[in-house]
């Protein structure tokens, strides 16, 4: 499932979804972060329109460490 809280986006999935989600909604490759927990930031032109499941903050936090939880 793709989250964001607005201004970052993430999947639960992988990065396979990720790139794909971001692709579709309009959001270029140089928006992307590798890292612990890949995500892409989203430009505020299209934070807007960005449909999402929305979720604050400490939300996508969580979702992040269970995914990481998920991969060991």
């Amino acid at each position: 499932m793709i989250w964001t809280d607005g201004i970052h986006l993430i999947s639960d999935k992988g990065l396979e979804e990720l790139h794909t989600s971001a692709a579709k909604a309009g959001i270029k490759r140089c928006h992307f972060h590798r890292g612990r927990w890949p995500h892409y930031d989203i430009p505020k032109y299209l934070r807007p329109q960005f449909e999402a499941e929305k979720i604050d903050i400490r939300t996508l936090i969580r979702i992040l460490r269970r995914r990481d939880e998920q991969e060991k």
